[in-house]
C-alpha cells in the first residue's frame, strides 16, 4: 500500500509541471497579442454569437448576410454552440475566452492522456510528449480556439473507454462522444473511427460483443443523419477517386521538425516496446497509429483521399504518435547495466541509468522545443487602433448602418467584434476581387458610383478618403450621406445588373450554378464600360451529352400574367458547337419548382464583340420566381456578361439609360 501511495504521490509531483507547461506551450501564440490570433478563432466566435443573439441553430451567416445557416450548411454547430453557452455562462468576455481557454482545454486533453495511458504504466510520460504538439497556421494546433484542439480532447477519453470498459454504458458514452463530435468537428470523428477499427478487429474473437459495441456505438451516429445530408456529401465522395492537389500551407518535414525529431524517435521506441509487451491495448495503440498513418500517406504520396482530412488528421496522428512515445521512455527508464565495479558511484550509475538518462533527454527536448516555439511565428489580423476602432463602431454606430467595406483581410474580426455585415472578406487568400476594394480604399475613396452599386453605408480606412458623400464620425471611420441612395430604378428589378457589386466571392446577388461540365465562372473581368462583367468558360466536347449547362443566376420575383423587359450584354470568343451564350428566363412557381422557360434571342456563337440583345417576355401562370440566367451551354469557348436589364412593362415603354443601351 505504502509503495503504491508513493507511487500515486510521485506521479501526480510529475503531472502538476507537465500540465503547467501544457497550458505555456498553448499560451506562446497569444502571451503578447490579446486578440484571436487565427482568422478560423474570429470566425468560429461570430458564428457562436450570432448564433446566441438568435437563440436557434438556424440563424442569418454573420459575415454576408445573404443566406441562412443551419445545421446542415454549418457541420460545426456543436462547438459553437459550446462555446457560445461557455460564454455565457462564465460571463467571460470573448477575447478573454479565445486567449485562455485553448489552454485549459489543452492541460485536459493531456489529463486525459495520463489518465488513459496509466493503466499501461507510462502516464505522466505520455503526457509529457503531448505537451510538444505544434501548432501552426497549417494544421491549427491545440493553441486554437477551433473545433479540431477541443476535438483532440475525446480521442484519448474514447481510446480509454474502448480499452478498459467493455459493457453498455462505455459504448453509450462512445455513442455519445462519436454524435458531439459530428457536430463538432466531423474530421476528427472520422479520425477516431479510423484509429478504433485495430481495436475492434483485435476483439472480434474472444469478444464479439464488445466489438460489435463499439462498431454500432462509432457508426450509428454516422448512419442517422445519412439521409438529411446525403445531397451534402456528394461532392465530398466525388472527391475520393480523384487525384487531388496537396495543401501548399502544410509542409510534412517542417511539421515533423517542430513537433522535434527525439519524440519522432521515442514514438519508433514505444511501438517496439508496445509490441514486444503485446496484449490487445498495446496493440491497439500500434495498429491504430499505423491506420491512420496509411490514410495520410495515400494523400501525402498519392494525393487520394480527402485534403480536410489530411490537414486536420496530421494533429490527431502527432497525439497518437506522443501517447506511444510514452511507452519509448518508458523503456529508456527501465535501462540498467551489469555492475561490474567496486566503485559506489559507478555501481549507482550502472543501476540507474535509465533514471539518469530520462531527465537529461527531457531536458534537451525542452531546450529544444520551447525556443522552436517562441520563434514560430503567426500573422495578426488587426492590432490595438483597428480594435479600438472596431469597438467603438459596435458602441455607437446605429443598426441602420449595417453593410461595411473596409481591408476584406480584417472584414473577419470586424464582423466578429461589432456584429455589422461586410461586402467581402478574405479568408484564404487574397483573389481578384479584393483589387477592387484595394484599389478604391488607397485611391480616396472617390468612386461614389461603387458605393451606391454595393450599397456600403459605412468605411473603416486607414488611409485617407476624400468623397463628399462620406461623413468622418471618427478617425478612420465614415459613413455614407443620408442623401445618397442606390442607382438602382424603381422599375428595374435585377439588382447589380452591371456587377459592380461585390458580396464575398462573387457578384453581388449572382451565383455561379453547372450541371455535366466543369466550367471556369470569373469574376470580376473587364466590363464594357471600364467597369466589371462576369464569364464562363467551357471546354467540353462534342456530342455534348449529356448537355453542358453553365449559368450565373439571380433570382426575382414575378408576377404571373405581367410582362417584362429584358436585355443585356454578351461578348463571346471562340464559342464552337450546337450551344453557345445566351441571356434565358426561367420561370418557377411556389417551391421553386420549375413551370417553363423563355428564349427571346438566338444561341451567340463564334466570336463577336460587346452586343446588346433584347426581347419582351411575359410570366406564364403559375410563376412566383425567374431566375434569370446568363447562359453558357453545349459548346466550348468564353462568354462574358454585363449591363443586365429585367423591368415590368407599363403602358408606356420605358426609356432606358444610354448607359445600358445605346
Amino acid at each position: 500500500m505504502n509503495n503504491k501511495h508513493r507511487s500515486v504521490t510521485s506521479d501526480l509531483l510529475k503531472l502538476l509541471p507537465i500540465l503547467a507547461l501544457a497550458f505555456y506551450i498553448a499560451f506562446i501564440p497569444h502571451q503578447n497579442y490579446p486578440y484571436p490570433v487565427h482568422v478560423d478563432e474570429w470566425m468560429h466566435m461570430a458564428y457562436s454569437k450570432a448564433i446566441m443573439q438568435a437563440g436557434s441553430i438556424t440563424y442569418l451567416e454573420p459575415f454576408i448576410g445573404q443566406w441562412i445557416m443551419d445545421i446542415n450548411s454549418n457541420l460545426e454547430t456543436g462547438f459553437h454552440l459550446l462555446l457560445g453557452i461557455s460564454q455565457q455562462v462564465t460571463g467571460l468576455s470573448w477575447l478573454t475566452i479565445s486567449r485562455y481557454f485553448p489552454g485549459i482545454i489543452f492541460m485536459m486533453t493531456v489529463l486525459s492522456v495520463y489518465t488513459l495511458a496509466q493503466r499501461q504504466g507510462f502516464g505522466w510520460e505520455a503526457a509529457f510528449f503531448t505537451c510538444l504538439i505544434p501548432t501552426s497556421v497549417g494544421i491549427l494546433g491545440p493553441a486554437f480556439m477551433v473545433p479540431m484542439a477541443t476535438g483532440l480532447l475525446f480521442i484519448p477519453l474514447s481510446l480509454f473507454l474502448a480499452f478498459n470498459f467493455k459493457t453498455w454504458p462505455s459504448h453509450l458514452l462512445l455513442f455519445i462522444f462519436t454524435c458531439f463530435l459530428l457536430s463538432m468537428h466531423a474530421p476528427t470523428a472520422i479520425v477516431l473511427f479510423i484509429i478504433l477499427i485495430p481495436c475492434i478487429l483485435l476483439n472480434i474473437r474472444d469478444n464479439f460483443r464488445h466489438s460489435l459495441g463499439l462498431t454500432l456505438a462509432l457508426a450509428i451516429p454516422f448512419i442517422i443523419p445519412f439521409p438529411w445530408i446525403f445531397q451534402l456529401l456528394l461532392p465530398t465522395a466525388g472527391l475520393l477517386p480523384t487525384a487531388q492537389p496537396l495543401t501548399p500551407w502544410i509542409e510534412l518535414p517542417l511539421l515533423l521538425q517542430n513537433y522535434g525529431y527525439l519524440p519522432v524517435v521515442f514514438g519508433f521506441l514505444g511501438i517496439i516496446s508496445l509490441a514486444l509487451k503485446g496484449g490487445k491495448k498495446n496493440f491497439g495503440l500500434i495498429f491504430g497509429l499505423l491506420a491512420l498513418l496509411l490514410v495520410l500517406v495515400a494523400f501525402y504520396s498519392f494525393h487520394y483521399g480527402l485534403a480536410i482530412l489530411f490537414e486536420r488528421g496530421l494533429t490527431d496522428m502527432l497525439l497518437i504518435l506522443s501517447i506511444i512515445a510514452g511507452a519509448g521512455l518508458l523503456w529508456i527508464k527501465t535501462i540498467k547495466l551489469p555492475s561490474r565495479s567496486k566503485s559506489k558511484y559507478m555501481s549507482f550509475l550502472s543501476r540507474n541509468l535509465g533514471n539518469v538518462l530520462c531527465p537529461c533527454l527531457i531536458v534537451i527536448i525542452l531546450a529544444v522545443s520551447i525556443p522552436s516555439r517562441l520563434n514560430t511565428s503567426y500573422y495578426h489580423l488587426i492590432d490595438q487602433e483597428d480594435y479600438n476602432a472596431f469597438t467603438w463602431i459596435k458602441d455607437n454606430v446605429s443598426e441602420g448602418y449595417d453593410l461595411a467595406m473596409l481591408d476584406p483581410w480584417k472584414a473577419t474580426a470586424f464582423t466578429a467584434i461589432t456584429d455589422k455585415k461586410v461586402c467581402r472578406r478574405i479568408y484564404f487568400y487574397q483573389e481578384p476581387v479584393d483589387q477592387i476594394i484595394y484599389n478604391f480604399l488607397h485611391s480616396g475613396c472617390s468612386d461614389t458610383a461603387f458605393l451606391k452599386e454595393n450599397g456600403i453605408s459605412m468605411l473603416y480606412n486607414r488611409w485617407d478618403c476624400n468623397n463628399p458623400n462620406l461623413i468622418e464620425v471618427r478617425k478612420n471611420v465614415y459613413l455614407t450621406n443620408p442623401n445618397l441612395s442606390p442607382s438602382l430604378s424603381i422599375q428595374q428589378k435585377v439588382h447589380n445588373q452591371g456587377f459592380g457589386g461585390i458580396y464575398n466571392d462573387s457578384p453581388g446577388w449572382w451565383h455561379p450554378w453547372s450541371l455535366n461540365c466543369t466550367p471556369i465562372f470569373s469574376y470580376p473581368e473587364p466590363g464594357r464600360g471600364g467597369g466589371s462583367s462576369v464569364s464562363i468558360k467551357m471546354s467540353e466536347t462534342e456530342p455534348f451529352a449529356p448537355w453542358p449547362v453553365a449559368d450565373w443566376l439571380q433570382n426575382i420575383p414575378v408576377e404571373a400574367g405581367r410582362s417584362y423587359y429584358i436585355g443585356g450584354w454578351i461578348k463571346t470568343e471562340s464559342i464552337a458547337g450546337w450551344g453557345g451564350a445566351m441571356i434565358i428566363p426561367h420561370w418557377k412557381g411556389t417551391g421553386y419548382t420549375r413551370i417553363d422557360e423563355t428564349e427571346f434571342m438566338s444561341w451567340v456563337q463564334g466570336t463577336n464583340v460587346w452586343t446588346y440583345y433584347e426581347g419582351e417576355v411575359t410570366a406564364p401562370a403559375g410563376a412566383t420566381i425567374c431566375t434569370l440566367s446568363c447562359t453558357l451551354a453545349g459548346c466550348s469557348g468564353t462568354a462574358w456578361y454585363d449591363d443586365i436589364v429585367f423591368i415590368e412593362l407599363t403602358d408606356i415603354k420605358p426609356l432606358f439609360d444610354e448607359n445600358i443601351a445605346e
